[in-house]
């Protein structure tokens, strides 16, 4: 099944770091950017397929900051089924990731969705996803002085529901 690791900065160095883990890995690895991420192919590992499930590709969605007290999460996807036997390799890479997002504090977990201080600033459709959010170390001053994370791909409707609700906190974006 294809999988999401996602993270909560609002530090480009942190995301940098992270970006280069993908690409700074001793695989030949091809960039193609794309207007809200980056595709990357590893090239030694396999060739393209008609389909992304077919073809050792992640996708990289990098935070973006929207407004003041406002940024999305980063996320890294990974189409593959069964990653662990097409591209052990790549597999071994998103488990290298993974590990690296785990040093950061569990902002959101599917499974246990009332746990975490800092739920109150998590909005829009993150919740409605099956995956972990960590935080990295930028991420914590920001929350503390009442910043706020959303979901990268969320439409103009949810957009302004959010406005709605921020306004009623006080919090204009």
């Amino acid at each position: 099944m294809a999988s999401w690791l996602t993270y909560a900065s609002v530090d480009l160095e942190e995301t940098a770091a992270l970006l280069n883990r993908l690409l700074l890995n001793g695989h030949e690895v091809v960039r193609s950017d794309h207007p809200n991420h980056l595709r990357l192919w590893y090239k030694d590992i396999g060739e393209l397929a008609p389909t992304l499930d077919e073809s050792p590709v992640v996708l990289f969605f990098p935070p973006c900051k929207l407004a003041d007290h406002l940024w999305t999460i980063g996320r890294f996807f990974f189409p593959q089924t069964h990653l662990q036997k097409k591209y052990p390799k790549l597999s071994k890479i998103k488990k290298a990731i993974a590990e690296e997002l785990q040093t950061g504090v569990l902002l959101w977990h599917w499974k246990r969705p009332q746990e975490g201080d800092f739920r109150y600033y998590l909005e829009g459709s993150i919740m409605n996803h099956d995956y972990q959010l960590y935080g990295m170390p930028s991420s914590l001053p920001y929350l503390k002085e009442e910043g706020y994370f959303i979901e990268g791909e969320e439409t103009p409707v949810m957009l302004e529901k959010l406005r709605t609700r921020l306004a009623l906190r006080g919090v204009e974006i």
